[in-house]
């Protein structure tokens, strides 16, 4: 069911420069409901995606 316009996704993922990520990436980013992506991996950046979104190299788990 299609959200209203001021309602689209912003969706922030962790391990974005693994494979699973970067095909989940693909598909939401040709998703109409979502406005932007945030990737935060690691790793650098693999892919580029086909919305807005941004991209943070960091580790999660340092204090």
């Amino acid at each position: 069911m299609p959200r209203a316009a001021h309602l689209k996704l912003r969706i922030a993922i962790t391990g974005s420069s693994g494979y699973l990520a970067q095909q989940l990436i693909k598909r939401l980013g040709s998703d109409p409901d979502v406005e932007w992506i945030l990737g935060l991996d690691i790793r650098p950046r693999m892919a580029q995606v086909p919305c807005p979104a941004s991209f943070l190299q960091f580790d999660l788990t340092a204090p």
